[in-house]
């Protein structure tokens, strides 16, 4: 293949893919916000309103503690998160979702939701899930070519 050809409309789709900003749809709340927000409230619902410590929000996030640490700065000034000291071991913090933030996630649900559909009813539901198959298959073989390349193969 060339370098002019499928290979760079490849590079260029994923290109655009990746500049699309969903954010216009949330001005007053950033991705990785939203994304604590809904990882936050998944643990609570998965374990039976159970609070997230910080170390564990940050391995789903896959993000630095610190990182997390400051975001939630910024989510807890807002009144979106609340944070309380583990009385047993001090050296861990839970986090949990207050009602502004529960409404806050909601909306961003909601809005999301909405969007999606308005997308796959432009599209087609047929032409989505097709679309699906073969972005998980390109996926797939992307992962498969990174591995073998770090371990030194080459296809």
């Amino acid at each position: 293949m060339d370098r002019g050809g499928v290979t760079e409309e490849l590079l260029k789709a994923a290109g655009r893919m990746r500049r699309v900003r969903l954010s216009v749809l949330f001005p007053d709340i950033s991705q990785g916000e939203f994304l604590a927000l809904e990882v936050i409230y998944r643990y609570t619902l998965i374990q039976d309103g159970r609070k997230i410590c910080v170390s564990d929000l940050a391995k789903n996030m896959k993000i630095a503690s610190s990182a997390v640490s400051r975001m939630l700065h910024t989510l807890e000034e807002r009144g979106l998160i609340s944070r309380e000291v583990d009385r047993k071991d001090r050296r861990n913090t839970y986090v949990y979702l207050t009602e502004a933030g529960r409404q806050k996630h909601q909306d961003a649900v909601d809005t999301m939701d909405e969007f999606l559909k308005s997308v796959v009813n432009r599209m087609k539901e047929e032409d989505i899930r097709q679309l699906i198959v073969l972005w998980n298959e390109l996926a797939d073989i992307i992962d498969d070519e990174l591995d073998s390349r770090t371990k030194g193969e080459r296809r």
